[in-house]
């Protein structure tokens, strides 16, 4: 409720902004069920560091789809994902990206994201929508095309795994989705929002991870 009350103007000065560029992209519906490899979702934790290497050997045989602000951190680090996934519409995720070069990966994106996200890339570009805007069905009509609809969620994550069960058959990995500061961090090495644990103004409490460490 707090990112939708805070974000509400944005978000829909971005969708409109978006509008020109949403004209000239390709919609996620061209893309659904092209695909039976897996699916590789890379986001921002603090894990992701130990994964790159991993990530390099994969780049053949899987989709490697980049959630918003792991982009940098894979194209430093010799990996380059097969798409772009952003749907943030804060000015921050547009200075994570605007210093990247990634104009030959596809940018596949919500209008609520960023508009300067939008205009930056120089690439091809891919919009879908998300369930909960109410006037899909008037966007569409504008830009002369349906977009389809991408399920969303409180993470961009949420959005890639809808976008990965659209465009594949294939097993879907989850790498760097820790949603806890793993190793006593936010996020990983190289992210612009990592701070500590012992930095961190929001109130963290101690549980058991899925792996039966603590987290």
């Amino acid at each position: 409720i707090n990112t939708k009350v805070s974000l509400a103007f944005d978000w829909q000065q971005n969708y409109f902004r978006n509008m020109k560029y949403a004209v000239e992209s390709c919609p996620i519906t061209a893309f659904e069920k092209k695909f039976t490899c897996p699916a590789v979702i890379v986001s921002a934790g603090p894990s992701l560091k130990k994964e790159l290497e991993k990530l390099k050997t994969v780049y053949q045989h899987a989709i490697i789809i980049s959630a918003g602000s792991a982009t940098p951190i894979l194209l430093k680090n010799g990996v380059k994902p097969h798409m772009v996934v952003s749907i943030d519409g804060s000015p921050e995720m547009y200075d994570h990206l605007k210093n990247t070069n990634y104009g030959d990966i596809p940018l596949c994106y919500s209008p609520n994201h960023h508009y300067k996200i939008t205009e930056h890339h120089q690439g091809q570009k891919i919009v879908f929508q998300s369930p909960e805007v109410g006037i899909i069905d008037w966007y569409n009509e504008i830009i002369g095309f349906p977009t389809g609809i991408v399920q969303s969620g409180p993470s961009v994550a949420n959005f890639c795994l809808d976008i990965a069960c659209k465009l594949t058959s294939g097993p879907i990995c989850f790498v760097g989705q820790d949603l806890g500061y793993v190793g006593g961090f936010s996020h990983a090495e190289g992210n612009t929002n990592r701070v500590s644990a012992t930095d961190t103004k929001q109130n963290l409490m101690r549980i058991e991870s899925n792996d039966g460490n603590e987290l």
